[in-house]
């Protein structure tokens, strides 16, 4: 079989066709973060022939994922992050054993298969859209919630957590620990009789902690998070319209400025293997990044050039 040449990446560009006849071609670890959203499963219809989402069956849809997951995984720097969106839709009919009207579960079957081909997965991060399209179904709850995967090579990888932290809605208190511990039972365990907390002062630790949460600890630990905290994994962004674009499936510069800040270093490169409206290149412009997207069809790839202000086709 002929070997087919390895592209020579080079940022801000865009290479149109197939995903998988590109993205075997890249480098081996050569992207530093991977920021996309592959089309999900019997949702919507774009138009363009040979575009995911379109598969037979469910099962065939996470065949071609996991072919792709492994794909990322080569090509992802060992200290590189991937962050993945993809949602879920209902069944239309019996897929063999799964019943129509059900939910397909096809984000908690992709992680599996991520999990179980070697990828780490740090968190789920779940992407609250406020303003997502309502429903007017009575049989189950308005599904306004998206998830991402947060996935990695190893534990050894870049994250910047500074540069997602938000205000804390109190500054923090210190903790008394000869207090909490014999609040707790522990004073004596730990120290013997050598320390003695008042009955006044354990009553007014377990009243100060019901009314607040914004304790900390006395160690360095600690030092960081005085005025700011983890965000935690729940991402408030609401979904924005763009005027004027032909591609209907995208999500807000914000909601992908907010992975890139975290998981790409300065001067890194970013890929979206779905570049589709190109919005993430929008983001990784924003914040300095490189960049580079694969798209199928070269009416979107030529819109996004145009939308993102800089940038060729390949």
């Amino acid at each position: 079989m002929k070997q087919k040449l390895q592209l020579k990446l080079q940022s801000r560009t865009i290479h149109v066709g197939d995903v998988m006849e590109k993205l075997c071609r890249f480098p081996t670890n050569s992207i530093d973060c991977i920021m996309t959203s592959p089309m999900y499963y019997n949702d919507i219809d774009l138009g363009v022939p040979g575009a995911w989402g379109n598969e037979r069956s469910v099962f065939e849809y996470l065949s071609k994922m996991r072919v792709f997951q492994n794909e990322l995984l080569r090509v992802l720097k060992p200290r590189g992050t991937c962050f993945i969106n993809i949602s879920d839709s209902y069944a239309k009919r019996n897929h063999g054993p799964i019943k129509k009207g059900t939910k397909f579960m096809v984000p908690e079957m992709f992680s599996s298969q991520c999990v179980l081909d070697g990828w780490l997965c740090e968190n789920v991060i779940q992407w609250l859209k406020r303003n997502a399209f309502p429903t007017s179904v009575q049989t189950h709850l308005w599904w306004n919630m998206e998830p991402v995967y947060f996935l990695v090579k190893n534990k050894n990888h870049y994250f910047n957590l500074d540069a997602v932290k938000i205000p804390r809605l109190h500054k923090s208190k210190p903790l008394n620990r000869r207090v909490r511990d014999a609040a707790h039972g522990r004073l004596e365990a730990r120290f013997g009789k050598k320390y003695r907390a008042s009955k006044k002062e354990i009553r007014q630790f377990k009243q100060d902690i019901r009314k607040r949460a914004d304790y900390t600890g006395f160690n360095s630990r600690y030092d960081n998070t005085k005025n700011d905290k983890n965000p935690g994994c729940l991402l408030d962004i609401p979904v924005k319209v763009v005027p004027g674009l032909s591609h209907v499936a995208y999500y807000p510069v914000e909601f992908a400025e907010w992975f890139i800040k975290c998981g790409c270093p300065k001067n890194g490169i970013v890929l979206d293997p779905f570049l589709g409206s190109g919005t993430t290149a929008i983001a990784a412009e924003n914040l300095g990044r490189q960049w580079v997207g694969i798209e199928l069809s070269e009416k979107f790839a030529a819109e996004s050039i145009k939308r993102i202000g800089v940038g060729k086709l390949a």
